[in-house]
């Protein structure tokens, strides 16, 4: 019997690409499936969920050479022939109604927009349910799919990493045009000694990309102990998850960090301000979201990304607040 191809269009990022993964569960099994993807970095995460069993399609390598690159991506999507086609919630609507079309998928699946109507069907989601939820609800009309309530990443923590395993793990950091989500260094720096203090025998890694070093160590030297280390840059994707999955607890703002500890099932502190958790926050069954209800928060949408230059609904979540999630984390053996 010959399975039907199917392509998922999911380029927003390694945050959204964790929330399509859980959205889809394991009804790609059923297809040969493809997915689209804006850089290297996203396909490695791919890689370290589906080993192989996705077919990925990296974005950058054809926009290389700009107008040429879309019509080669276009022949290419052509060449393979895709019976259906889906979107992850967040891509440019228009967008992808046009990439699909010229690409003659047969039957293509949409969230609507100007250009809906080259969709064969447009799904409505409500603007109040959480990311994964829509894309769930969307994947299971047509795939029959469930939530995968905890993602399976194929290898053990020896054979990806020489790093020793860390208790805590602390995603501080955001890349510099979503600076506005970050939680202020000074905070991170008193809940870490909080946590030390209180905690001899814990040890706490700050994960991150390299471009994330400088803000990370910063919090190293004023915390000033051995047990804190700053990895930001030395992990890939897989490293990452790896460490994550062999921790105790992951603590972090609106980022990818916060959102690979919750699909792996790690307890997870997620820390909200400009971004709304019952929409984009980390799905899991053991995460806490702290945020504080100011009038001008969530203020985060496609037009206004950038934030304000005081994101004081992240600066007024107080350290005494996360401490305290933490620690009634820590000591819930039952679930340690």
């Amino acid at each position: 019997m010959i399975m039907k191809k199917l392509l998922i269009i999911a380029t927003h990022g390694l945050g959204d690409l964790v929330m399509t993964a859980q959205a889809l569960g394991d009804s790609y099994k059923k297809y040969k499936t493809y997915i689209l993807v804006s850089t290297s970095i996203e396909a490695e995460l791919v890689e370290a969920i589906y080993n192989d069993s996705i077919n990925v399609i990296i974005l950058r390598e054809y926009l290389k050479i700009k107008f040429f690159g879309v019509i080669k991506l276009l022949f290419f999507l052509r060449f393979l022939n895709i019976d259906i086609s889906l979107c992850q919630y967040g891509v440019a609507k228009n967008t992808y109604s046009l990439l699909v079309f010229f690409s003659r998928v047969k039957y293509r699946i949409g969230w609507g927009g100007l250009l809906g109507w080259l969709n064969n069907y447009n799904y409505k989601s409500l603007d109040t349910d959480h990311k994964v939820i829509s894309q769930n609800l969307m994947f299971k009309k047509f795939l029959a799919s469930t939530i995968s309530n905890k993602l399976t990443i194929k290898s053990n923590y020896k054979e990806v990493t020489n790093f020793k395993k860390f208790d805590i793990i602390i995603g501080a950091s955001s890349f510099e045009k979503e600076k506005h989500k970050r939680w202020p260094a000074l905070k991170y720096a008193t809940l870490i000694n909080k946590i030390l203090e209180n905690n001899q025998e814990l040890s706490i890694a700050l994960v991150g990309s390299e471009n994330e070093y400088n803000f990370l160590q910063n919090i190293v030297e004023i915390v000033n102990d051995k047990r804190l280390c700053n990895l930001a840059g030395l992990l890939n994707i897989e490293n990452t998850l790896q460490i994550i999955k062999s921790s105790k607890v992951v603590i972090a703002n609106c980022n990818a960090i916060s959102h690979f500890g919750a699909a792996i099932g790690n307890k997870v502190i997620g820390l909200y301000g400009p971004t709304n958790y019952k929409i984009t926050g980390a799905f899991g069954s053991e995460v806490c979201h702290l945020t504080n209800s100011i009038p001008c928060s969530p203020c985060y949408q496609r037009k206004y990304t950038s934030g304000c230059s005081n994101p004081s609904c992240m600066s007024s979540i107080e350290v005494d607040s996360v401490y305290l999630a933490f620690k009634n984390m820590i000591n819930d053996k039952s679930k340690n």
